[in-house]
């Protein structure tokens, strides 16, 4: 079976933000919001401000705010170039695959407002 991760590499002009294994990638292509997964075909688009989202291999989704640059993709292989990128506060957080109750909701921003983990 052929590999089924994406290898996402997130370059801003002065420095390396991001790079890992990936479900799913999705990028602000001039064109419109744009999606990648494993065996999509080549393509090189240029990108808006905006940002990007990757869910890695956990299923964690990393939030990055990004200026203009452009995105290649080829042999599941993503290189996203970027004037300048920035993890997004709550980036990182895996994603919740239950509701919970509205009491567990307000429980648990109560304990982060008080400081508690």
């Amino acid at each position: 079976m052929a590999d089924t991760a994406l290898s996402v590499f997130l370059e801003a002009s002065d420095r390396s933000v991001w790079s890992g294994r990936a479900k799913y990638v999705i990028v602000p292509a001039e064109s419109g919001e744009m999606g990648f997964l494993p065996g999509h075909d080549p393509l090189l688009a240029l990108l808006s401000r905006g940002t990007v989202q990757v869910t890695d291999m956990e299923g964690v989704v990393h939030k990055f705010a990004v200026d203009d640059g452009f995105v290649s993709f080829d042999n599941n292989k993503v290189v996203i170039a970027v004037d300048s990128g920035t993890p997004l506060e709550g980036s990182g957080e895996a994603r919740e695959s239950s509701h919970q109750t509205p009491e567990a909701s307000a429980g648990e921003a109560s304990e982060k407002s008080a400081g508690k983990p």
